[in-house]
């Protein structure tokens, strides 16, 4: 009996089960965070969508490692990972960087991710370093922007900003440039 991998899929909900309960949920604005530095690159960067203070629905593009990528056969397909986070203390106090950017009144959770998936963003590669993620962070601010959603230009100047620097250092950090396949 030969086993077959099951198709890829560029999208995962954790936890599955409130995958609705998530996509429904009211955000009032967007963290836009460095996590930690990376060994021989930059921070990792993400989405908080954040409900309340201590509830946020995190968008998380990141690499799968082990499935190669189509325009970049050496790099790897990345995976939007959307958790259900619901944390003690402001994400601020755990991560290198953050930058609020106010969302338009009104905005789901399912606005976001219906900008990402209308445009295929989600069908992303990293480099074989499993470096872009800032790239693909930085690409989403300007979707975001551009439809209307994130209104505060300033608030999304200073988000793309900070993700060209490294945390906490202060250090100026190029983008590297991942792809998006077909």
């Amino acid at each position: 009996m030969n086993y077959q991998r099951p198709p890829f899929e560029p999208l995962q909900f954790v936890p599955a089960r409130d995958r609705e309960m998530m996509l429904d949920l009211p955000v009032r604005g967007i963290d836009v965070v460095a996590h930690d530095s990376l060994e021989n690159g930059g921070n990792h960067w993400c989405f908080y969508l954040n409900v309340t203070d201590t509830t946020s629905v995190q968008f998380d593009m990141t690499p799968s490692y082990n499935i190669p990528g189509v325009t970049n056969p050496n790099g790897s397909k990345g995976l939007l990972v959307i958790s259900y986070i619901e944390h003690a203390v402001p994400i601020s106090t755990t991560s290198q960087k953050v930058v609020r950017v106010d969302a338009r009144p009104g905005s789901k959770a399912r606005d976001f991710l219906s900008l990402i998936l209308s445009q295929k963003r989600h069908q992303y590669e990293f480099n074989s370093a499993g470096e872009g993620c800032r790239f693909w962070t930085t690409q989403q601010i300007d979707l975001f922007q551009r439809s209307g959603i994130l209104m505060n230009l300033p608030q999304v100047a200073e988000a793309k900003d900070a993700i060209l620097t490294k945390w906490p250092s202060g250090i100026g950090y190029p983008l590297v440039i991942g792809t998006y396949y077909p």
